[in-house]
């Protein structure tokens, strides 16, 4: 918001458009990828947006992980445990037997993957075998080729479970893929520019950050960056408790203005580089396809 002021005091000047989109649901539900996939960013030539952190990170130093994210369900049969256990089909040893092989599976793959899970719904009482098992997983790589080789691995270990106990299984997207991010080095190398101008030094190193966000979506369509702007003085990581306590603090404050400053001056930059600026336009009429361009 603090960018899309200041930028909007110069709008005419500069011959620009400044749209500011409300996404939510970003780190779940995929917010902007339903936006997207609706048109809203279909006027946007270039897109821009920070996000605290520890550290200063270069935009082009700064990168996010492709996700996909599902659920998995066994279906068994309920028996009562001591009565009949011999009835049962036991949903709750098929996500053991999954969880077991998943976990033998992360030490087969590469270390820039992700395999996260937790088990939504295992079982109701102790004297009834489970008949039915929920456990939501999300798998994540940096590129979508590596995903996707990674998520058939889990699938399989799934599988497993389902196989060795003779549950049924199904399992069901539970919100839009997420893209690996893809910073526009044009925009990256003017907005570092900028927050060294406003006493940071963002960190360039070449260390892949991982996470994974929908903005990752808006790159693969809408020349972007998703730096990350870091508050003064924390050392706790993103997620936890302490980092709430940092971004509710004095530092985190001036964080948000240096932010909304950098993305500022940067849309002012573009707007005044004629190479860029033609660049981009180009790139967006070219989207656009001709028929909406007339």
């Amino acid at each position: 918001m603090g960018a899309a002021l200041g930028l909007a005091a110069v709008a005419d000047e500069l011959g620009i458009r400044v749209k500011v989109i409300g996404t939510p649901a970003e780190e779940h539900g995929g917010g902007k990828v339903l936006l997207l996939d609706r048109g809203v960013f279909k006027d946007v030539t270039v897109a821009m947006m920070v996000h605290p952190g520890p550290v200063d990170i270069h935009p082009c130093d700064c990168t996010s992980q492709a996700v996909t994210r599902f659920a998995v369900s066994y279906r068994g049969r309920a028996s009562h445990a001591a009565v009949a256990p011999h009835l049962g089909i036991n949903a709750a040893d098929a996500t053991v037997i999954a969880q077991v092989a998943i976990g033998l599976l992360r030490q087969q793959i590469t270390a820039d993957c992700r395999i996260a899970l937790f088990v939504r719904k295992g079982g109701e009482v102790t004297n009834i075998i489970p008949e039915q098992t929920i456990v939501e997983c999300e798998v994540r790589a940096f590129d979508s080729v590596e995903l996707e080789a990674v998520y058939q691995r889990v699938i399989a270990c799934f599988e497993a479970g389902a196989h060795a106990t003779g549950a049924a299984l199904d399992v069901r997207a539970t919100e839009p893929a997420y893209s690996a991010l893809r910073q526009d080095p044009a925009i990256g190398a003017y907005y570092a520019a900028n927050i060294v101008g406003l006493g940071r030094e963002p960190r360039n190193d070449g260390r892949q950050a991982g996470g994974s966000t929908d903005m990752g979506n808006i790159s693969d369509v809408v020349p972007s960056i998703h730096p990350v702007i870091a508050i003064r003085g924390s050392e706790n990581v993103l997620h936890t408790s302490g980092f709430a306590q940092d971004a509710a603090s004095p530092a985190a404050d001036e964080t948000v203005v240096d932010g909304a400053l950098a993305m500022a001056f940067t849309g002012v930059d573009l707007a005044l580089d004629p190479n860029v600026r033609t660049r981009f336009i180009e790139a967006h009429r070219a989207r656009l396809g001709p028929t909406q361009n007339r």
